[in-house]
């Protein structure tokens, strides 16, 4: 894993530039394993784009989410609205999907595309590709693989 590990971040250094990573391995439903197979995230990350990033993995521990630091000066502050008027910025929507609002290639269109083919579901592609269910039916209405 730690193989494939490097091999990727090589590459999503290559095409995205992060100034970090946060990497994590979820094992079992009490720590967040929805899919009963091993996975690692290697998650991209930028400054500012949560107001206070320290601490990083250890978020998810109860008592441990909060520091007493002020935000960075660079705090995101793209705002974006949608249909239902709802308000948000990039980094916000980025903690829920990892790749929300990150521009598709021609590449990861192809692995997609052939995910769904082999039979995976929009709701499974959407953790896989850490996208909105949304985004994920988006392509695939784009490319005339639903209506």
């Amino acid at each position: 894993m730690n193989v494939m590990l490097q091999f990727v971040k090589q590459k999503v250094d290559e095409r995205f530039h992060p100034d970090g990573y946060n990497i994590g391995i979820n094992v079992n439903e009490a720590a967040g394993q929805s899919v009963f197979h091993v996975h690692m995230y290697l998650i991209p990350r930028y400054k500012g784009d949560v107001p206070n990033p320290k601490g990083g993995v250890r978020g998810v521990i109860p008592g441990r989410q909060s520091y007493n630091v002020s935000p960075l000066k660079n705090e995101a502050s793209a705002i974006v609205k949608s249909e239902k008027t709802k308000v948000y910025t990039v980094g916000q929507k980025r903690t829920e999907h990892g790749n929300a609002y990150v521009l598709w290639d021609n590449e990861t269109d192809r692995l997609l595309c052939r995910m769904y083919n082999e039979g995976k579901s929009i709701s499974m592609l959407s953790d896989i590709f850490e996208r909105t269910q949304g985004a994920i039916r988006s392509r695939f209405k784009k490319f005339g693989k639903i209506q």
